[in-house]
């Protein structure tokens, strides 16, 4: 049975000198002008390096890591399987050492975008009428649109490709999706405090247990929600 690892961390909650430490001296070239932007991602970089340095037994600087075409990222010296997504406040890490594909999305539970017209651009119509029966909840929407992300990052095409045309499926907490291209795909929505997120694996390569690492003791489920959450996030 393979384990997928979910890392999260605050931005709040690292050492940003202590994390600028472990950039690698070409990650400095990634990092936008903005001063805003540019130390929320520098400390999204590091993270990413620290989580999968200790994942591989590599120091975080020496680890190699190159972009496919499709834009998603990959470690040509091991195995290892990660995908990455942050916020303004926090980043989130998930790795399989066996390799299977994933793609993980992370959203501040606050977070407002113009959701009606994003969603009539971006979702299906499947994912607008579930949407619209929630009557436009926020949660309902964060919870569709972090789905759909990590479905399409797992599956190598990210937002490049016509989302609509994917539909991130049910709004089980777990359930499995049918890409017309990828085969069939699991779907996990989690809650962790004030962030939504969505994991999505190759369903071909089961993976029925998650580490969750969120700050806390590691801890290893197969539902990382509870029965309370789930009414507020997977609709």
């Amino acid at each position: 049975m393979a384990c997928i690892h979910v890392a999260l961390r605050p931005y709040a909650a690292m050492d940003a000198v202590g994390m600028a430490a472990l950039l690698a001296p070409d990650d400095q070239q990634r990092l936008a002008s903005d001063p805003g932007l540019r130390h929320r991602q520098m400390l999204a970089i590091a993270y990413r390096r620290q989580v999968l340095a200790a994942a591989t037994g590599t120091e975080p600087q020496a680890l190699r890591m190159l972009v496919a075409e499709s834009g998603k990222p990959w470690l040509p010296d091991h195995p290892l399987s990660f995908n990455v997504s942050h916020t303004r406040t926090a980043c989130v890490v998930a790795w399989c050492a066996d390799g299977i594909a994933l793609g993980v999305d992370i959203e501040d539970r606050t977070r407002r975008p113009r959701m009606a017209e994003i969603a009539a651009e971006i979702f299906s119509a499947g994912e607008l009428a579930r949407w619209q029966r929630s009557a436009h909840a926020p949660e309902t929407w964060l919870a569709i649109w972090t789905r759909k992300e990590a479905l399409l990052k797992c599956c190598g095409t990210g937002l490049g490709a016509d989302p609509a045309k994917t539909d991130s499926g049910s709004s089980e907490l777990r359930h499995s999706v049918a890409h017309p291209e990828f085969g069939s795909v699991t779907v996990q929505s989690l809650r962790l405090g004030d962030h939504v997120l969505a994991l999505a694996w190759q369903s071909d390569r089961a993976a029925t247990t998650i580490i969750l690492d969120a700050g806390r003791r590691a801890q290893s489920r197969s539902l990382l929600l509870s029965a309370a959450d789930s009414a507020a996030t997977a609709q």
